[in-house]
């Protein structure tokens, strides 16, 4: 494996490295986790409540997928990511979990600096597909032209996370329950040395000449982020929480973020589990800008 023989380190631009030289923040607020969104929440959300999560029932080996969306997207539970917050917040010094009605994304935007944010949940990236309108030539014939459509205009709108209300985004008309990379740009990350999202396809973008890729990652740097750790497909979601419970005991530990992560890869790899061992499991994350040790507050 390339990453057995040089230290992998990805940025977004060159200028990255000028930011990263700047010290750490020294204060951010207290390490945020949110998962298992309750997606068929009604009424109004833009109001952050403070209640539980709601019960679900899902497959054991739901995953957090993302499938094109044509038309509205019904998004199914995933009551393994409440298990997955109450390992990681105790771990992370982070509050109690925010889930159920209580994980929107109003509650999401209102979030000041989390020192570490962890979401866990579906994430979507639709890629960009003309639509083909025919137009009728003056000899009678019919000929297909691309029609960009509203997406396409905007990259940032074609990417982003499912939370609370989503399979009723009519609900509440000050939250629709998907939280865009457009939307994460105004997000306040200040001080937020890592943001985990626990999805799937978060780590995706739209590329344009010149401007590089578009999509959560990016939007989650210009909001602020030193560091972000997202995934390239769709994850099984048990594995993803024993994932991450691996990589943030390593992190806390005093590894630095990068090689708390290959560290974790390369454990998988010769996991107890048969199944984790796949590929599929340990190389879905990627973590893009600063690459070194967190202060162990």
């Amino acid at each position: 494996l390339l990453s057995d023989v040089v230290q992998l380190r990805i940025l977004t631009t060159g200028r990255d490295l000028v930011r990263l030289q700047k010290p750490a923040p020294a204060e951010g607020s207290a390490p945020v986790v949110m998962a298992n969104p309750q997606f068929d929440a009604r009424g109004r959300r833009s109001v952050p409540a403070s209640g539980s999560a709601a019960t679900t029932s899902a497959s054991p080996r739901q995953q957090r997928s993302a499938p094109q969306r044509t038309g509205r997207q019904q998004w199914d539970p995933l009551p393994a990511t409440e298990k997955e917050a109450q390992v990681l917040a105790p771990l992370l010094k982070a509050e109690k979990p925010i889930t159920g009605d209580a994980a929107s994304e109003s509650r999401a935007l209102a979030l000041k600096s989390p020192r570490i944010l962890h979401i866990a949940t579906h994430g979507f990236f639709n890629s960009e597909k003309p639509a083909e309108v025919k137009q009728r030539l003056a000899g009678g014939e019919l000929l297909a032209v691309a029609n960009p459509s509203p997406l396409s205009e905007d990259p940032l709108l074609r990417s982003g996370i499912v939370l609370a209300g989503a399979n009723h985004p009519d609900a509440d008309p000050n939250d629709d329950g998907h939280l865009t990379a457009a939307e994460v740009t105004g997000m306040d990350l200040r001080n937020t040395e890592l943001v985990t999202l626990s999805a799937c396809e978060t780590g995706l973008g739209s590329v344009r000449s010149g401007e590089g890729v578009y999509g959560l990652q990016r939007a989650l740097t210009v909001a602020g982020s030193r560091s972000t750790l997202l995934s390239l497909w769709k994850v099984e979601d048990a594995a993803t929480a024993a994932f991450m419970a691996e990589f943030y005991k390593r992190l806390m530990a005093g590894e630095g973020r990068a090689d708390a992560l290959r560290n974790t890869q390369a454990a998988f790899r010769t996991h107890s589990n048969e199944l984790y061992r796949d590929v599929y499991v340990w190389g879905a994350f990627q973590l893009t800008g600063d690459w070194r040790p967190m202060s162990t507050r």
